[in-house]
């Protein structure tokens, strides 16, 4: 049945069905092969001992596999503990289009869940012992510190977020807080793709210089599929607030580069670029490039 209701979702897809719908399904049919792998081998509900790995041998192997992740993607975005997803728009309609969330699921889908989860590693460890519940645990950790430092307390639902760059540009801002403006800014899908790839540079950064680096290769994606120590989650808390403290995110009309915010006027990669160097396309972002061991430690 659930088969039949995703291959029903991609084609209402073309419409307006929204893709955390379509995890959703799937996390649904997940459940259902979990279910089916017990009565095939006669044990008890709450049995967990057998695997991931297990569940896709036992059915077709990559098709089973993408079930797995994107099962993965609604535990995360529907976590009652995820602060962030009170900021989602999971309308599927593209980015801004609810006055009460600033970040569109399409950008976090591509932005943070397909940049963070390793869509290619199955676990062959049991379920109960699987690394794949601290990579869930631990990113909706992040989302809520990334939630904590631009949204609570900042985001006002009662402005329509399609109109904060026009009102800017206009200098009808007066309404419009720093805190405000940040939080817009930074869930657009470059500004936020952007702050994820630095993410990834502080955790990389912590494990070349403090700890040794237990994964294996220089796959990024592995990162959260091991425990993070206080020590890290500490440096991520401050680069956040650091990060979100940069001036350019609070640029107003005075400031002669402020096109950069309208519309697609820049992407991730240049955005990356002229952070990592203070300056794009001649355009200058920062007094000084980002330095990462600056940015881990608070003042």
């Amino acid at each position: 049945m659930n088969s039949a209701n995703v291959k029903a979702g991609k084609e209402l897809c073309q419409i307006q069905f929204s893709s955390v719908i379509l995890s959703h399904l799937k996390y649904n049919e997940y459940q259902d092969l979990i279910q089916n792998y017990r009565k095939t081998h006669n044990l008890e509900d709450d049995n967990f001992n057998f695997s991931e790995q297990n569940i896709c041998d036992s059915n077709s192997g990559k098709a089973t596999a993408k079930i797995v992740i994107d099962a993965l993607k609604w535990d995360i975005t529907s976590n009652d503990n995820n602060k962030l997803s009170n900021f989602m728009d999971k309308s599927g309609r593209g980015t801004g289009t609810s006055k009460a969330a600033p970040l569109s699921y399409n950008t976090f889908d591509k932005a943070f869940l397909k940049v963070l989860i390793d869509g290619n590693k199955i676990f062959s460890e049991n379920l109960d012992k699987s690394p794949r519940q601290r990579e869930a645990n631990q990113l909706v950790h992040l989302c809520n510190l990334i939630a904590e430092t631009i949204c609570i307390n900042k985001y006002d639902d009662t402005i329509d977020v399609k109109k904060v760059e026009d009102a800017v540009l206009n200098g009808q801002d007066t309404n419009i807080t720093d805190g405000h403006l940040v939080c817009t800014r930074l869930c657009r899908e470059a500004f936020f793709a952007s702050m994820i790839y630095f993410i990834q540079e502080v955790i990389e950064y912590h494990f070349k210089n403090v700890e040794m680096n237990p994964y294996k290769g220089n796959d990024k994606k592995n990162y959260f599929t091991y425990e993070f120590s206080d020590e890290l989650w500490t440096k991520i808390s401050n680069f956040l607030f650091n990060y979100s403290e940069l001036p350019i995110w609070k640029w107003r009309k005075s400031n002669p580069n402020i096109q950069i915010f309208r519309g697609t006027a820049i992407t991730k990669d240049q955005l990356v670029q002229g952070l990592s160097t203070g300056s794009v396309n001649g355009i200058q972002l920062l007094a000084k490039p980002i330095n990462i061991n600056d940015m881990i430690t608070r003042a």
